[in-house]
């Protein structure tokens, strides 16, 4: 988990593709050490989940690959 204050200093990006709709979305934001913050943009304060370096590239590649 990332402490409040730092949390509200990460970059959020969402989805240009996931619009102004109630749908599922969520928002990454890159954080020290090549990590990914991920949560839910429906309820920020709910939550981040936090993976490393090597977990973001094969997420990455996963979604470039159309593997899911």
């Amino acid at each position: 988990m990332i402490p409040q204050r730092k949390e509200e200093a990460l970059r959020w990006r969402k989805s240009t593709r996931s619009g102004n709709s109630a749908g599922e979305c969520l928002e990454l934001a890159l954080v020290v050490g090549g990590g990914l913050a991920v949560r839910d943009s429906k309820s920020p304060g709910t939550g981040v989940v936090v993976v490393g370096e090597r977990a973001r590239l094969m997420f990455l590649e996963t979604v470039k690959g159309n593997r899911f």
